[in-house]
C-alpha cells in the first residue's frame, strides 16, 4: 500500500513532538500559571461589595506587547438586553478562580456612570500587489 506524501509527513512529525518542542514553535499544555482566553470571555466581574457588575465581553490586547491591557465588560443587561460595554484597565483587575470570576475595585453604580466603551474599526491591510511583468525588453535584467 502506497502512503501519500501528507500522510508519510505527518507521520514523520508525529513521532518526533520533541524536535519541534526543542524550535521553541509548538506547545504541547499549558502551564499551571497561564490561563486560557476562553476561560475569561463569559466570566463574571464583580465589584466592590461582591456585586456583579456584569461579564467578560473581550479581551484588549497591545498588538506589540502581545499582554491584555484591558477587558470589556457587558455591564447593566437584563437576559441580554440594555446595559451598555465598560472598558476596565487589567491592571485594576483581579483574577479568582482560575479566571471563573474577575473582581474590580468600583462599585455597580461607578460602572453604570462610566462611559460606554469605543471600539474602534479594525483597520483594514492594503491588498498586495501583484509582481509586476516587465512591459519592454529594456525592462529586463542586462537590458535584453
Amino acid at each position: 500500500m502506497r502512503r501519500s506524501p501528507v500522510i508519510a509527513s505527518l507521520l514523520l512529525l508525529v513521532g518526533q513532538p520533541a524536535a519541534l518542542a526543542a524550535e521553541g514553535v509548538v506547545r504541547q499544555e499549558h502551564r499551571p500559571n497561564e490561563l486560557l482566553s476562553s476561560w475569561l470571555v463569559g466570566a463574571e466581574v464583580k465589584g466592590a461589595n461582591a456585586e456583579t457588575l456584569g461579564t467578560v465581553r473581550t479581551l484588549i490586547l497591545d498588538e506589540e506587547s502581545g499582554r491584555i491591557t484591558g477587558v470589556v465588560v457587558a455591564s447593566g443587561s437584563v437576559l441580554g438586553f440594555g446595559g451598555k460595554d465598560v472598558g476596565l484597565r487589567w491592571d485594576q483587575l483581579k483574577i479568582e478562580g482560575e479566571g471563573r470570576e474577575l473582581r474590580v475595585d468600583i462599585s455597580a453604580a461607578d460602572a453604570d456612570d462610566a462611559p460606554v466603551f469605543g471600539f474602534r474599526e479594525r483597520r483594514v491591510r492594503p491588498p498586495e500587489s501583484p509582481p509586476t511583468e516587465p512591459s519592454s525588453a529594456s525592462e529586463l535584467p542586462g537590458g535584453r
